[in-house]
């Protein structure tokens, strides 16, 4: 069985503790990072969302102006009075072309009161088909402005729905809307960070998807994920916006997610869903705040941490030895030194030992053991001198 040394325990103790405060602090490190990381998560997300929301109550705006300048047109109005649809058409076609250039208007539809479509912009030739949807129903219920986003058979667009009324009465709606397509873009832009929009397969046709991504010269991506489709993103690596659960799980100030790691960056990831007009979550943005940098600096500062305290306690470990070199083993080494002399002397029949002893003149622990050693033996040699004096020789 090895015996160690009181030195080789004191000193291992020590190391023991270096090492288990260097393991703290290197915890303590990588949670305080992991926290930063996630604070920082966070943050994003509230700018994100703050940002998008922004972004659609501006664009309400901007839509629901346009309205009012259309409809501020009297030849525009009385065709649509009329039933004129060529008229109407030959009228429409003077603004629609600048709303799409310059305000991102792609839908213009004029809307009977039956709900059926009078006049599409984009497909003058489609008409009378019934339109049932959230922001017409409201409108019609209402007699006001209506406007929300609504999932299409492509993806999302804001709408917004305005009676046209003259002095009979309501004549019929008028509808405009853009698609979202550019949300993504518009959001980094705002932003500085990157960004993707998921929707629901739920309310998707897939083969209006898949001629409408083979229009833009976009890959069809249908089946890459089960139950959403990525519509857009500003990253080459749409791997990074995966997300298995349900999107209607979201809670609606959204989620933060794990980090991951695509063209040798790192990014935090969050997301928060979007809703339709009705209310109903239909999609989700994905956001990602690029924290490579800060992981690096962190890496650096962990590292560099890590050999200040492995530093520090070779340090206090020398110093503690040194210490106790000095004042527990040295004077105990000396004193043991002294009392087997003392005990040759003994052994040898020289009682005389008195004279022999000194105590360490220091008041503490090793002190005063040296003190009743002293005392002690000075006892002993006395009782052993006169036991053994002229008359008591052996």
């Amino acid at each position: 069985m090895i015996t160690l040394s009181i030195r080789a325990k004191v000193i291992g103790l020590v190391l023991l503790g270096v090492a288990v405060v260097t393991s703290v602090v290197g915890a303590s490190v990588a949670q305080a990072f992991a926290r930063n990381k996630q604070t920082i998560a966070r943050q994003s997300l509230r700018e994100a969302q703050a940002a998008y929301q922004g972004l659609v109550n501006g664009d309400v705006s901007k839509l629901g102006a346009t309205g009012v300048t259309l409809l501020n047109s009297t030849a525009l109005v009385q065709a649509f009075a009329e039933r004129d649809r060529a008229r109407l058409l030959q009228e429409a076609e003077r603004v629609y072309p600048q709303l799409v250039k310059e305000f991102g208007i792609t839908h213009l539809n004029f809307i009977s009161p039956d709900r059926k479509i009078f006049l599409r912009m984009t497909k003058p030739q489609q008409y009378d088909d019934v339109v049932d949807r959230v922001t017409l129903r409201s409108a019609m219920d209402t007699g006001k402005l209506s406007a929300g986003l609504e999932l299409g058979k492509t993806g999302f667009v804001l709408r917004t729905v305005r009676p046209i009324t003259t002095p009979t009465g309501t004549i019929g709606y008028l509808e405009l809307g853009e698609e979202i397509g550019k949300f993504a873009s518009r959001l980094k832009a705002q932003t500085g960070f990157d960004l993707g929009v998921l929707l629901t397969k739920a309310g998707l046709n897939k083969a209006d998807w898949t001629s409408t991504r083979a229009a833009l010269n976009l890959p069809d991506n249908w089946d890459a994920r089960a139950a959403v489709v990525v519509a857009q993103s500003t990253m080459l690596n749409d791997d990074v916006l995966s997300y298995s659960a349900e999107l209607t799980t979201l809670p609606s100030d959204g989620l933060v997610l794990e980090q991951v790691k695509s063209d040798q960056a790192t990014h935090m990831r969050g997301i928060f869903p979007i809703a339709d007009a009705a209310g109903k979550t239909a999609g989700a943005i994905v956001v990602l705040t690029d924290i490579t940098d800060l992981n690096r600096s962190v890496e650096s500062a962990q590292k560099t941490s890590l050999l200040v305290t492995i530093a520090l306690g070779l340090l206090l470990s020398l110093t503690v030895w040194l210490l106790l070199d000095r004042l527990v083993f040295r004077r105990l080494s000396a004193m043991a030194d002294h009392l087997e002399e003392l005990s040759l002397r003994v052994a040898g029949g020289d009682f005389d030992i008195e004279a022999g002893l000194e105590a360490d003149p220091r008041k503490d622990e090793i002190g005063r053991l040296e003190q009743f050693l002293a005392q002690f033996l000075a006892l002993i040699g006395g009782t052993l001198k006169s036991l053994c004096g002229p008359g008591n020789q052996p």
